[in-house]
């Protein structure tokens, strides 16, 4: 490769770093092709807006505490760590809804969620237990530990089933944990306390 390549890609490598762990930590699916390399652009270029901000703290520290000197294996390290640091500040405000929550409060800009769907919004924002109700007309409730990213693939992670009956209950009390394919459920209900 030339060496004009090899720079691009170092040059571009932060913002593939910070792209890898915000999908890796959130349950945004991922991008079309053209849609990712955009996001890396954004974020390469956040990154590199933020390395100078970097050097200047690190430089000012310099003064009074003894660190290495500047230089291009060191502009590396930091562009990489600030690459983590953006991506994992990026999954914190996508898995918290931080801006979209500021921007609906004091904004009122959006109604829309930071969450990759109404689904995932139901889920990760109501703490209670769930009804699933299957496609053959079973019931079953029990505590979401973990559910699917998307309504028709995956499976839920159930804590302290039990069946539905009627008016009754069988708990399944030798069952710590109960997984159910999402293929299988017509609806979900979340329960008042």
């Amino acid at each position: 490769m030339s060496a004009g390549i090899i720079s691009l890609l170092v040059f571009l490598l932060p913002g593939f770093v910070a792209a890898w762990v915000f999908y890796g930590l959130t349950s945004h699916p991922r991008p079309e092709r053209f849609e990712r390399i955009v996001e890396v652009l954004i974020f390469t270029f956040v990154v590199q807006a933020l390395v100078p901000v970097l050097k200047w703290a690190l430089l000012w520290t310099g003064e009074y505490v003894a660190i290495l000197p500047w230089s291009d294996e060191t502009k590396l390290v930091a562009s990489l760590a600030v690459a983590l640091v953006t991506g994992s500040a990026g999954t914190v405000c996508a898995n918290k809804d931080i801006p979209h929550r500021w921007l609906r409060k004091y904004g009122r800009l959006t109604l829309r969620r930071s969450h990759p769907s109404e689904w995932f919004t139901a889920f990760a924002s109501i703490q209670a237990q769930v009804t699933l109700n299957f496609k053959d007309g079973r019931r079953l409730q029990g505590w979401p530990k973990e559910w699917p990213r998307s309504h028709h693939a995956g499976h839920f992670v159930l804590q302290e089933p039990a069946w539905i009956y009627g008016d009754g209950y069988v708990e399944l009390t030798q069952t710590e944990t109960l997984i159910v394919p999402a293929s299988e459920i017509e609806s979900v209900e979340f329960m008042k306390e």
